[in-house]
Protein backbone atom coordinates (compact mmCIF):
# COMPACT_ATOMS: atom_id res chain seq x y z
CA UNK A 1 0.00 0.00 0.00
CA UNK A 2 1.28 3.48 -0.84
CA UNK A 3 0.39 6.63 0.99
CA UNK A 4 0.90 10.09 -0.47
CA UNK A 5 0.72 13.66 0.78
CA UNK A 6 1.21 16.86 -1.20
CA UNK A 7 2.83 19.44 1.02
CA UNK A 8 2.64 23.20 0.73
CA UNK A 9 5.60 23.42 -1.65
CA UNK A 10 3.80 21.22 -4.17
CA UNK A 11 6.24 18.33 -3.70
CA UNK A 12 4.76 14.92 -3.02
CA UNK A 13 5.80 12.87 -0.04
CA UNK A 14 5.07 9.23 -0.78
CA UNK A 15 5.78 6.08 1.10
CA UNK A 16 5.19 2.41 0.87
CA UNK A 17 4.46 0.57 4.05
CA UNK A 18 7.56 -0.86 5.66
CA UNK A 19 7.70 -4.60 6.22
CA UNK A 20 5.62 -5.93 9.13
CA UNK A 21 8.65 -5.73 11.38
CA UNK A 22 11.97 -4.19 10.41
CA UNK A 23 15.33 -5.75 11.05
CA UNK A 24 15.62 -3.54 14.14
CA UNK A 25 12.36 -4.93 15.52
CA UNK A 26 10.14 -1.85 15.06
CA UNK A 27 6.52 -2.83 14.43
CA UNK A 28 4.71 -1.62 11.31
CA UNK A 29 2.37 0.47 13.46
CA UNK A 30 5.27 2.20 15.23
CA UNK A 31 7.04 2.78 11.90
CA UNK A 32 3.86 4.27 10.38
CA UNK A 33 3.38 6.55 13.39
CA UNK A 34 6.99 7.76 13.21
CA UNK A 35 6.82 8.31 9.46
CA UNK A 36 3.57 10.25 9.83
CA UNK A 37 5.15 12.51 12.47
CA UNK A 38 8.27 13.04 10.37
CA UNK A 39 6.23 13.95 7.27
CA UNK A 40 4.14 16.36 9.34
CA UNK A 41 7.36 17.91 10.66
CA UNK A 42 8.73 18.26 7.10
CA UNK A 43 5.58 20.08 6.00
CA UNK A 44 5.63 22.40 9.01
CA UNK A 45 9.34 23.15 8.53
CA UNK A 46 8.78 24.03 4.87
CA UNK A 47 5.87 26.31 5.75
CA UNK A 48 8.05 28.16 8.27
CA UNK A 49 10.98 28.70 5.90
CA UNK A 50 8.63 29.71 3.08
CA UNK A 51 7.19 32.51 5.25
CA UNK A 52 10.70 33.55 6.27
CA UNK A 53 11.78 33.67 2.61
CA UNK A 54 9.09 36.25 1.86
CA UNK A 55 10.81 38.80 4.09
CA UNK A 56 14.44 37.70 3.64
CA UNK A 57 15.79 37.34 0.10
CA UNK A 58 18.87 35.46 1.40
CA UNK A 59 16.75 32.46 2.42
CA UNK A 60 17.04 29.58 -0.04
CA UNK A 61 14.08 27.20 -0.20
CA UNK A 62 14.79 23.45 -0.25
CA UNK A 63 14.72 21.81 -3.67
CA UNK A 64 12.67 18.82 -4.76
CA UNK A 65 15.88 16.74 -4.58
CA UNK A 66 16.35 17.83 -0.94
CA UNK A 67 12.80 16.75 -0.14
CA UNK A 68 13.25 13.38 -1.84
CA UNK A 69 16.38 12.71 0.18
CA UNK A 70 14.67 13.91 3.38
CA UNK A 71 11.74 11.60 2.61
CA UNK A 72 14.09 8.66 2.13
CA UNK A 73 15.92 9.54 5.36
CA UNK A 74 12.57 9.75 7.21
CA UNK A 75 11.59 6.30 5.92
CA UNK A 76 14.93 4.90 7.12
CA UNK A 77 14.48 6.55 10.53
CA UNK A 78 10.96 5.19 10.89
CA UNK A 79 12.30 1.65 10.79
CA UNK A 80 14.55 2.17 13.84
CA UNK A 81 13.74 2.70 17.53
CA UNK A 82 15.44 6.13 17.69
CA UNK A 83 13.81 9.17 19.23
CA UNK A 84 12.11 11.44 16.72
CA UNK A 85 14.23 14.40 15.64
CA UNK A 86 13.27 18.01 15.25
CA UNK A 87 12.99 18.65 11.49
CA UNK A 88 14.01 22.03 10.11
CA UNK A 89 14.44 23.62 6.73
CA UNK A 90 17.66 25.59 6.92
CA UNK A 91 18.07 29.05 5.42
CA UNK A 92 20.67 27.69 2.99
CA UNK A 93 18.27 25.22 1.34
CA UNK A 94 19.10 22.19 3.45
CA UNK A 95 16.77 20.01 5.46
CA UNK A 96 18.07 19.21 8.92
CA UNK A 97 17.13 16.42 11.33
CA UNK A 98 18.23 17.32 14.85
CA UNK A 99 18.31 15.26 18.02
CA UNK A 100 19.24 16.97 21.26
CA UNK A 101 19.03 16.34 24.93
CA UNK A 102 20.48 18.54 27.69
CA UNK A 103 22.08 15.55 29.40
CA UNK A 104 23.32 13.82 26.25
CA UNK A 105 24.21 16.42 23.65
CA UNK A 106 23.24 17.20 20.08
CA UNK A 107 23.32 15.46 16.69
CA UNK A 108 22.31 17.01 13.38
CA UNK A 109 22.07 15.39 9.96
CA UNK A 110 21.43 17.73 7.02
CA UNK A 111 20.53 16.92 3.43
CA UNK A 112 20.81 19.25 0.44
CA UNK A 113 19.71 17.02 -2.45
CA UNK A 114 23.27 16.43 -3.64
CA UNK A 115 23.68 12.87 -2.31
CA UNK A 116 25.65 14.08 0.70
CA UNK A 117 24.70 14.00 4.36
CA UNK A 118 26.37 16.62 6.56
CA UNK A 119 26.48 15.72 10.24
CA UNK A 120 27.56 17.37 13.47
CA UNK A 121 27.70 15.51 16.78
CA UNK A 122 28.57 17.08 20.13
CA UNK A 123 28.37 15.04 23.31
CA UNK A 124 30.41 16.72 25.99
CA UNK A 125 33.86 18.26 25.65
CA UNK A 126 35.56 15.14 24.29
CA UNK A 127 32.97 13.51 22.04
CA UNK A 128 32.65 15.64 18.93
CA UNK A 129 32.48 14.75 15.30
CA UNK A 130 31.64 16.54 12.07
CA UNK A 131 31.73 15.38 8.52
CA UNK A 132 30.07 14.66 5.23
CA UNK A 133 29.06 11.18 4.12
CA UNK A 134 27.65 9.97 0.85
CA UNK A 135 23.89 9.60 1.17
CA UNK A 136 22.55 6.54 -0.65
CA UNK A 137 18.76 6.97 -0.23
CA UNK A 138 18.45 3.56 1.38
CA UNK A 139 20.38 3.69 4.62
CA UNK A 140 21.28 5.95 7.48
CA UNK A 141 24.95 6.99 7.38
CA UNK A 142 27.10 4.70 9.50
CA UNK A 143 28.56 7.67 11.42
CA UNK A 144 25.08 9.01 12.23
CA UNK A 145 23.86 5.51 13.08
CA UNK A 146 26.62 5.08 15.68
CA UNK A 147 25.63 8.32 17.45
CA UNK A 148 21.91 7.51 17.28
CA UNK A 149 22.44 4.05 18.76
CA UNK A 150 24.66 5.41 21.50
CA UNK A 151 22.55 8.38 22.59
CA UNK A 152 19.04 8.43 21.16
CA UNK A 153 17.25 5.14 21.72
CA UNK A 154 14.44 6.16 24.07
CA UNK A 155 13.73 4.37 27.32
CA UNK A 156 10.99 1.75 26.85
CA UNK A 157 10.99 2.59 23.11
CA UNK A 158 8.58 5.46 23.76
CA UNK A 159 8.54 7.97 20.94
CA UNK A 160 9.25 11.56 21.84
CA UNK A 161 9.47 14.58 19.63
CA UNK A 162 12.44 16.83 20.11
CA UNK A 163 11.27 20.31 21.03
CA UNK A 164 14.57 21.81 22.13
CA UNK A 165 16.17 24.93 20.66
CA UNK A 166 17.47 24.77 17.12
CA UNK A 167 20.99 25.29 15.83
CA UNK A 168 22.11 26.99 12.65
CA UNK A 169 24.58 25.56 10.18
Amino acid sequence: MTSEAVISNGFKLTSTNPVSRSASGVSIDAAKAKLSELYKSLEEAYSEVKVESLSDSDVILPTEASFKQAQSFAISLSEHPFSLPLVMCLNDGGICFQWSNEQKGILTASLYGDNALVYVARFGPKERSTGTDEYRNDAISECVLVWLKKYFIPINNQLWINTSATVSH
